[in-house]
Formats: C-alpha cells, structure tokens, sequence
C-alpha cells in the first residue's frame, strides 16, 4: 500500500502571474496551508523567448522563501501554452493503443514530439469500431 504524501506543492503559472503554496496533509484527512507566496511576471509578448528564464529565477525565489525543498506537485498552465487534440483511430488491441496514439500525437502536435509533454485520455466508447481520445500537449 502507497503512502499519501506529507506535504504537496501547487504551483500556477499564469500569464502574467505566478503563485505557489505549499500544503501538508492534516491528520485525520484534509489539508492545512503552510506557505504561499505570489509573484508579478513581466506580461510581454513581445518578450515571449525570455519566458522560461523569467519562470525559472521567479519559481526558484518562490521555492526558497517557502523552503520547498521538492516533492509532489500540481501544475497549472495558460491554455496559450496547451494544444488539444481529439482524434478517432481504428479499434485496435489494448496492448497497441500505446503505439496508435503515439503516431498520432506525431502527426497532430505541431511541435516535434520530443520538445513537448504530452499525454491522452481515451474516451467513452460511442463506435464499436473506432476509439475516441483526446490527445493534449504543452
């Protein structure tokens, strides 16, 4: 049996802000804020390549002045930064939806594969013949 953890980081990147908080988990169930901490970011497009450097200096203060040391998080990201994809592929064996789904995330994102993150739900059966997913990637 896993054991929950302790103590989760959630962290949203937004636009033109960013905020992170730290939580541990409370005995007997839920959970107790430890630290959050919120921070500006410099909203221009224009300056769009400079992004990830901004993120990067502004999550490690975040980190230090709440003494995250790592661990279990959840991220949120602007959708500008999210490509969704449904696609519909041929029903195939379980064991291959793997491989169809890789191929088609290929052929769907319009970055090369291994420059994104990338993941996908199948979806509720509607076709006998057909498998519905949804592919998303960042």
């Amino acid at each position: 049996m896993s054991q929950s953890p302790s103590r989760v980081a959630a962290v949203n990147l937004g636009m033109q802000t960013a905020t992170m908080a730290i939580f541990d988990a409370a005995a007997g169930g839920g959970i107790t804020l430890v630290g959050f901490v919120h921070s500006d970011l410099i909203p221009d497009p224009a300056a769009d390549a400079s992004r990830m450097g901004q993120l990067k200096v502004v999550l490690g203060e975040m980190r230090t002045k709440l003494g995250w040391k790592g661990g279990p998080s959840a991220c949120a990201i602007p959708s500008q930064g999210v490509f969704a994809r449904f696609v519909q592929i041929p029903k195939v064996d379980p064991d291959k939806i793997d491989q169809v789904l890789f191929f088609e995330a290929q052929q769907n994102v319009p970055y090369p594969i291994e420059d994104v993150a990338w993941a996908y739900q199948v979806l509720p059966q509607k076709d006998a013949d057909k498998v519905e997913a949804l592919i998303i990637a960042t």
